[in-house]
């Protein structure tokens, strides 16, 4: 099983995770880790870290889905992958051509 954290900026996360269940009902192995407006960014950092290795324990992988490629989620969570593949994966996303989308 592949275990997912979703996370971003305010309610984004807490939402996007809402709507999931609502549509697909409560997911395994599914952390949601929101950067809130009054939280230090070393606490969101240490929440979004504590996730990914939380949820390496006992799948075979993690993807972290964030609202925006560059953002502070983004290249956080980057650094909490422990496993080649998925940095692999998350480099390669980073080269998709989105111009034309």
């Amino acid at each position: 099983m592949i275990g997912c954290v979703i996370t971003g900026p305010g309610e984004f996360a807490p939402g996007l995770s809402l709507a999931v269940e609502m549509s697909a009902g409560k997911q395994e192995k599914f952390e949601v880790v929101a950067f809130r407006e009054d939280q230090p960014l070393e606490l969101y950092e240490s929440n979004l870290r504590q996730a990914i290795e939380s949820l390496q324990q006992d799948t075979e992988g993690v993807i972290v889905f964030s609202d925006l490629l560059a953002s502070q989620a983004v290249n956080t969570g980057k650094e909490g992958i422990q496993n080649p593949q998925l940095a692999e994966l998350s480099n390669q996303v980073e080269e998709v051509d989105t111009e034309g989308i």
